[in-house]
């Protein structure tokens, strides 16, 4: 009698089957954690690939260094929540961390706590924040200092609007704050991108950098820092070198305060701090409560296809640009309500300017805007087809495609 090998067969491509099923599968599968339990062990013990999802419900404060962790490269781990409203982490101190991604949850302080929201220092790098939610009552969502590098805070939200009384008013009170203390410039945090956030309601600066190197701020919406007596800039750099501020919304309507949309100028007390090789270009600032871009002791600034309303009422608070002191200043297809300030200028031209444009800028007190609230140009406009198409922008605020003969100012015309 012939053997029966058709069961044998199965049997084999079954296996064989099983065995490719096993190949495709993830190398981890997921973990989810319960409130309570143990994060930083789940942290400690993860391999790349893994995610850990936190259930809904509220979270101690995380804590992760080389005495609470045994494992301090996180690469290709991810701290997840299971609702971005849902999960409250109270608090994030990551020192000589590398690889981890948080995403999808809120992080918060109470009005009691030492320290801000997350605080990222002592090395830590390749660290990504993606659609979190930071709400402090006490300091700054982020704190980024000490020889860190590589941090993307990306999709986000911080709302500043929970620090109150003297706590907004003490200098302390940032969505996000960059140190470079003890400012040698080799303790400078580097390439860090803050990008699609939407930042407002911070007691002081909403960001402020006293000492980073190549920092990208992009298309983020900057407003609503609070009116106090504090000083509070939509960014700040007392201390920068190759800072790219590019394709963001500022607004903060009200009466004339010591504030700017974006101040950069080096703090002279600190030697090493300077502000150097700033590239500030299709940012949209329809009102801020002092002047918009005000620029002091700066060197090889650019400020490109910007468009800046008027600020403020009167004198140097409700000028769109102000300038002093500057070394290779360029100022190139802009659309600027007023210019305010002495010292030299590297280069001002193709801009159009009510007050204080040179003889190579279009003086006109009507820049040809259309009847909406973002500054976008008509047809007629004079400020259209006119730029220098070789310092401009290959796309606009908007992230539309500038055409061969580019618009001055954030926005390029693209028709109704």
């Amino acid at each position: 009698m012939k053997p029966r090998v058709l069961p044998t067969l199965l049997a084999c491509a079954a296996m064989a089957a099983t065995t490719l099923s096993a190949a495709a599968a993830p190398a981890y599968a997921s973990t989810t954690l319960k409130p309570g339990a143990d994060v930083l062990k789940a942290l400690g013990s993860a391999k790349k690939g893994t995610t850990i999802t936190l259930a809904s419900g509220s979270w101690s404060a995380l804590w992760l260094d080389k005495w609470t962790t045994k494992k301090l490269d996180l690469t290709g781990v991810t701290l997840r929540g299971a609702s971005r409203t849902g999960v409250v982490v109270h608090g994030l101190t990551l020192k000589g961390v590398k690889g981890l991604t948080v995403t999808n949850l809120t992080l918060a302080n109470s009005s009691s706590a030492p320290e801000s929201v997350v605080r990222i220092s002592d090395g830590s790098s390749h660290l990504v924040f993606d659609h979190v939610t930071v709400k402090p009552k006490a300091h700054s969502g982020f704190d980024i200092w000490k020889k860190t590098s590589y941090v993307t805070v990306r999709a986000s939200i911080v709302d500043g609007r929970g620090v109150t009384g003297k706590l907004a008013t003490n200098g302390t009170a940032r969505a996000i704050s960059v140190n470079g203390a003890p400012y040698d410039l080799g303790s400078w945090p580097s390439n860090l991108t803050f990008s699609g956030n939407d930042l407002f309601g911070a007691g002081s600066d909403i960001i402020t950098i006293a000492g980073g190197k190549h920092v990208v701020i992009s298309g983020n919406r900057i407003h609503d820092p609070q009116k106090n007596a504090d000083h509070n800039d939509g960014i700040q750099s007392v201390g920068s070198d190759d800072l790219k501020i590019v394709g963001n919304r500022f607004w903060a309507p009200g009466p004339n305060g010591p504030d700017q949309a974006i101040m950069l100028g080096p703090n002279r007390s600190v030697s090493t701090l300077r502000v150097s090789g700033t590239y500030i270009a299709d940012n949209l600032v329809t009102a801020w409560r002092g002047s918009g871009i005000n620029l002091v002791s700066t060197k090889a600034t650019r400020v490109i296809n910007n468009t800046v309303g008027a600020m403020g009422t009167s004198g140097s608070r409700g000028s769109s640009l102000v300038k002093s002191g500057n070394s290779g200043l360029q100022v190139v297809n802009n659309i600027l309500f007023k210019v305010y300030g002495s010292g030299a200028v590297a280069r001002q031209d193709h801009n159009c300017i009510a007050d204080g444009a040179t003889s190579k800028d279009i003086k006109t007190s009507s820049p040809g805007y259309d009847t909406g609230n973002d500054f976008k140009l008509l047809a007629s406009s004079r400020c259209r087809n006119n730029a220098d198409s070789s310092a401009a922008t290959k796309t606009d605020v908007g992230n539309r495609s500038r055409d061969a003969k580019p618009d001055r100012g954030a926005w390029e015309y693209v028709g109704k």
